[in-house]
């Protein structure tokens, strides 16, 4: 949903500047500067597939995947020599952009469609993950316990942080008072 909400703005101006360009930057930042029409849907495109980016980004690093910081390390690289290449060219910065963005989008998208595949898990879907396969995606032992609870993350001096979305029989049932400190929001 998060990426429809970014996307229509996107592509609604991807439209306006496909058909009225000229008109737009000349009300929006006058005649003069509507050099740059031919390639105002391009840009526009460019910079929707950077948006995209940037929320699959902000999503992959709250999951705790800090691999994306390497694909947008490369296409940084990537797109700063195609934008040298391109020499000053309106249209052909906006294209070698596009490339680019769509590129590193494309790459960060895939990521969060791993990060939710079960193959990738090492399990299949509804089966809970044993503890070597929560080891291997970064599920840490419960320090408090000694064990591991399959629906909190704990980390010393900090409170609970609970994913009920994935449960499907989970509901608040208010806060619950446990030896540990106090959980808000525990259910099962």
């Amino acid at each position: 949903m998060a990426v429809g909400w970014v996307v229509t703005p996107g592509l609604l101006l991807v439209a306006i500047g496909g058909v009225a360009a000229r008109f737009l930057l000349s009300e929006v930042f006058g005649p003069g500067l509507t050099g740059g029409a031919s390639a105002l849907w391009v840009l526009a495109l460019a910079m929707t597939c950077l948006a995209v980016t940037l929320l699959f980004t902000n999503y992959l690093l709250g999951a705790g995947c800090r691999g994306v910081v390497g694909v947008l390390a490369a296409g940084t690289v990537l797109t700063g020599g195609g934008l040298v290449m391109a020499g000053g060219d309106l249209v052909a910065t906006a294209v070698i952009a596009l490339g680019c963005q769509a590129v590193t989008a494309s790459l960060a998208g895939f990521m969060v469609l791993r990060t939710h595949s079960p193959a990738a898990l090492g399990t299949t879907a509804g089966v809970p993950l044993d503890r070597a396969s929560r080891l291997r995606v970064g599920i840490r032992p419960d320090t408090r316990t000694g064990g591991l609870d399959p629906d909190v993350d704990r980390q010393p001096g900090r409170g609970s942080r609970r994913g009920l979305a994935g449960i499907p029989e989970a509901r608040d049932r208010g806060p619950v008072r446990e030896p540990g400190g106090l959980i808000l929001g525990r259910s099962k």
